[in-house]
């Protein structure tokens, strides 16, 4: 697959949730060049505490397609659940990163 695909290329390519996006884009052909940090956002649900072990799970919860000055652009939204020993929620990060197609 050549460097310009759609959203929907990306959506049918997702195997695993917890993939890192770099690695998905670089496997689909995806000039790194063409990729911007759209946004980050957390969430903190309890306060994270020095030295205890977190855990953390990412997936891609939406991929969308909208047009800007530079043509279209894909939107890959990941969501990273931050849990503790005890599988309870600690904090929530979101992360959209963005490619020029």
């Amino acid at each position: 697959m050549g460097a310009r695909h759609r959203a929907a290329d990306v959506r049918d390519h997702l195997r695993d949730e917890s993939a890192d996006t770099n690695a998905l884009l670089r496997e689909l052909g995806t000039d790194i060049s063409r990729v911007l940090h759209g946004e980050q956002e957390f969430e903190i649900h309890r306060q994270l505490q020095p030295g205890q072990t977190y855990l953390c799970r990412a997936k891609v919860v939406d991929i969308y397609e909208k047009s800007g000055k530079s043509g279209p652009m894909a939107f890959v939204v990941r969501e990273t659940a931050i849990t503790d020993r005890d599988n309870e929620l600690v904090a929530t990060m979101r992360a959209v990163t963005v490619v020029r197609l």
